[in-house]
């Protein structure tokens, strides 16, 4: 079977999977497979084009090189998606918050859970979609246990819970 959008797609969802479980030498393996895949498959879909099309693989890139702590590359992914994306409402503050995430993961600790913070409390509580709140879990996720106890960390916790129950109330 030779190589397809879906194909291409699996990878890119594979490399996100490897990302969020820490094993970053097979994520940046399956982006490649992906960019490879991707580029031998017809540039345009019919299904949710603007989506597709619209920066996915610097999107992956940016949240595959956060979790990997990779700031270099995470700022280049990350000015790529601006560059290139559909304008997504949740495409903004979710690349922030991979941002946060890299700045965590390279021990910033204060300094990226303030960030999240900041970015999650600006959003109005219809912005708060779960794909923006779960790269917020995923940060806290990210602080080692010997820093959850720091005021920064607690607050950003109470962000995070009080973000979740607006966006319930708008559900309900």
């Amino acid at each position: 079977q030779g190589p397809s959008l879906g194909r291409a797609l699996i990878r890119c969802s594979d490399a996100k999977a490897l990302a969020t479980l820490g094993r970053h030498d097979e994520a940046r393996k399956a982006l490649d497979a992906y960019r490879d895949l991707r580029s031998t498959t017809l540039p345009s879909t019919d299904i949710m084009a603007g989506y597709w099309n619209g920066g996915q693989l610097y999107y992956a890139d940016s949240q595959i090189y956060s979790f990997a702590g990779d700031e270099t590359a995470t700022a280049n992914a990350i000015e790529n998606v601006l560059k290139s994306s559909n304008g997504d409402y949740q495409i903004l503050p979710s690349i922030r918050l991979c941002e946060a995430l890299c700045v965590v993961q390279n021990g910033g600790v204060q300094r990226g859970v303030q960030q999240a913070s900041d970015i999650i409390d600006g959003l109005r509580p219809a912005q708060r979609t779960a794909m923006t709140l779960d790269h917020g879990y995923r940060i806290l996720r990210a602080v080692p246990t010997d820093k959850r106890e720091l005021d920064a960390v607690r607050e950003f916790r109470g962000v995070l819970v009080a973000a979740s129950e607006s966006r319930a109330e708008i559900s309900a």
